[in-house]
């Protein structure tokens, strides 16, 4: 036996000796989240974890299943799962949305997906400064409706590649 971990003991990772830096999610790891967000707030049936194995790109190389998706509802909630998944070792990979189109919010070594959806208020619009508070769940499209109700508007950014000179 030479040490390898075949790619199924990696759950498909490629890199094993970064997939072996973490512990799994654990039956105590589940309950203690549910005491954080209730357990309306995580989720560990795997019909539902589908949907945050991916985010909006068609690769099979950007799908990897999360152990748990947990929906915190706060900052305080967020705390304190960084701070369980730190003490456990466990990864932690941030969601908005999942409609990039980078392979952002895919959970590359399982673990935890911090789904912000219910973190999803617009806290503040103010037209004068040209400026809006969000939280991190509130999507774009929803900010755009916003600021057009306020007589603004939110154009997209684009990054433009370089001129070649």
């Amino acid at each position: 036996m030479t040490g390898e971990m075949t790619i199924e003991e990696t759950n498909g990772y490629e890199c094993a000796s970064e997939a072996r830096r973490f512990r799994p999610v654990t039956a105590e790891v589940i309950r203690a989240l549910e005491g954080i967000v209730g357990t309306g707030g995580v989720v560990v049936d795997a019909e539902r974890l589908e949907v945050y194995s991916h985010d909006e790109t068609s690769e099979a190389d950007y799908v990897r299943m999360p152990e748990v998706v947990v929906k915190p509802r706060d900052a305080s909630e967020v705390s304190q799962i960084l701070r369980l998944a730190n003490r456990e070792t466990i990864p932690v990979t941030p969601r908005g949305s999942g409609t990039g189109l980078s392979g952002g919010c895919v959970p590359m070594f399982g673990g935890i997906v911090l789904s912000m959806e219910r973190m999803n208020r617009i806290i503040e619009v103010d037209r004068e400064n040209l400026f809006i508070v969000v939280e991190p769940g509130v999507t774009t499209g929803e900010i755009q409706r916003r600021a057009r109700r306020k007589g603004c508007s939110m154009r997209a950014t684009r990054v433009r590649p370089k001129a070649r000179r």
